[in-house]
């Protein structure tokens, strides 16, 4: 039967996606409220309210016994699937039209429209049949009669093999079909030929899709790594994150002194453990400002931030608190300006440049995702797209 109703895993899959963006939202809600005065009560109300209206919407279905709530898109996939459950594989017109009365009384009019076009097409396929064998009985020239037979079964076996559960509406699925056909014996009907064609334009149009995503990804790495600098710029400011991180109360070789004494001197000359610890942090905010100073061009940066950036780390800081502003005032310059470059091509372009060029890693399966990789970063799957670990 080809009536399509879609399936429980893909209905699943989208209220999953849509409680992860429930969340994000809400992480983003949080963020925004943070500068408005109150936010904190604003805030505190806002949770409560959601978790005692949850409480009671809990309670009240204990009380009357009607156990969890079930999605709306769920129970409709499960009513849809008890109606066609219950009939098999209909293969006739009086079942197809059953099923077809089934569904309207139960309140789904567009799967119902769909089996009864399908019931008409079972029977228009075996009224044909009657008089294709009509014909041959009458027909003064028994290869016309044969040729029609072999058209209807044919047409036949693409409907049977696209009746199958595993069936998957796409190109390498067409290419089987039409390689079973041509074994079936059917290569010279009409259904193999208008097969041939559709495998035959859909190729051509994935071919030029793909030169499009390519030409495109090569823009993307342009603007990505040329114009804007992102990939230097952004490996330089994450090994300085990691040492602020590593350095939690006294970032060392922040201030002249440090500079001076700490690095230079214990560090550059008499390597003791503090003055390389030193000279560590120094070598690190010398790595962000040559990245600062390679040429841009169109940068979302604008360029008296870049300017002021540049200034900043170009000398000693007066102490940790203006490292650790710095720090995070040009990591959001650069969350910035990756979006506005990232923002200007498809999902397809830039999760392939992303891919092929390394910015994210690829994890084979979900086991090599690493546990210590932080909540909220990004990773690529085997089949090229991007997830969030949560």
């Amino acid at each position: 039967m080809t009536v399509t109703y879609g399936d429980r895993y893909s209905v699943q899959q989208s209220i999953i996606e849509d409680e992860q963006t429930k969340e994000r939202n809400a992480i983003t809600d949080a963020v925004n409220l943070a500068a408005t005065k109150g936010a904190g009560m604003m805030y505190e109300a806002i949770s409560r309210g959601e978790r005692e209206g949850q409480f009671y919407a809990d309670l009240g279905n204990m009380l009357t016994g009607q156990g969890k709530p079930v999605d709306p898109r769920l129970a409709r996939q499960d009513a849809l699937y008890a109606i066609f459950e219950k009939y098999g594989n209909p293969e006739s017109y009086e079942e197809m039209v059953a099923i077809a009365n089934d569904l309207r009384a139960s309140g789904f009019p567009d799967e119902a429209d769909l089996a009864l076009k399908q019931a008409n097409d079972f029977k228009n396929a075996e009224t044909n049949r009657m008089n294709a064998e009509k014909s041959s009985t009458s027909t003064t020239d028994p290869s016309i009669a044969a040729q029609r037979l072999l058209e209807i079964n044919a047409a036949k076996w693409l409907t049977d093999a696209a009746n199958k559960p595993d069936y998957k509406h796409n190109l390498e699925t067409w290419k089987k079909q039409l390689l079973g056909l041509q074994k079936a014996g059917y290569f010279d009907t009409d259904s193999y030929k208008q097969l041939q064609k559709l495998i035959k334009d859909t190729e051509t149009t994935n071919q030029a899709i793909e030169t499009s995503i390519n030409n495109d990804v090569i823009k993307m790495g342009t603007r990505w790594v040329k114009d804007a600098n992102i990939a230097e710029t952004e490996a330089a400011l994450v090994r300085m994150e990691k040492l602020i991180a590593k350095y939690p109360n006294d970032i060392p070789g922040i201030d002249l002194w440090e500079q001076f004494v700490s690095g230079k001197i214990l560090g550059s000359v008499i390597n003791t453990p503090g003055g390389q610890n030193a000279l560590e942090v120094m070598q690190a905010l010398g790595a962000i400002k040559n990245a600062l100073l390679k040429e841009r061009s169109g940068a979302a940066v604008t360029e008296s931030e870049l300017r002021r950036f540049t200034v900043e780390v170009s000398g000693a800081f007066p102490n940790d608190s203006a490292v650790r502003r710095f720090i995070a005032e040009l990591r959001t310059a650069m969350d910035k300006e990756k979006a506005h470059i990232a923002g200007g091509f498809r999902p397809e372009v830039r999760n392939r440049y992303w891919m092929q060029s390394g910015y994210y890693p690829t994890y084979a399966t979900p086991e090599d995702v690493p546990a210590d990789l932080p909540s909220g970063s990004y990773y690529f799957s085997p089949d090229g797209k991007l997830r969030r670990k949560q």
